[in-house]
């Protein structure tokens, strides 16, 4: 299975990520939690995004809308963006600190990846 890809520059709100990234942080530095606290530790959150693709055959192609994201107490992500007209694509990734590294699955294997900080 071939897929199409395209490196991208992830613009995002900076004062709702470094909220994430703090929820995320203290969420990992309980070593005593339960199972029940580890449940309340997913951190979830909706912001305004946009994505632009700078190379590759996508080049200009930019997703302009709402990313809503789950990450859990280790920092793993996943969730949906919606766009600005209404197409819905799968999210999935990792938070680490400030760093976040997002794959969209934009369907007919063509998936865009992303590295992120703030």
């Amino acid at each position: 299975m071939k897929a199409k890809t395209a490196l991208f520059s992830l613009i995002a709100l900076v004062g709702m990520f470094a909220a994430l990234s703090t929820a995320v942080i203290y969420a990992q530095s309980d070593p005593e939690a339960t199972a029940e606290a580890t449940a309340e530790a997913v951190v979830e959150c909706s912001l305004p995004f946009e994505a632009t693709v700078y190379t590759g055959q996508n080049a200009e192609l930019a997703l302009v809308g709402t990313l809503d994201l789950s990450v859990d107490e280790l920092g793993s992500a996943s969730g949906t963006m919606t766009t600005d007209t209404g197409s819905d694509y799968s999210v999935v990734g990792q938070v680490n600190g400030r760093a976040i590294n997002l794959a969209f699955d934009l369907g007919d294997d063509v998936y865009i990846f992303g590295v992120g900080t703030s």
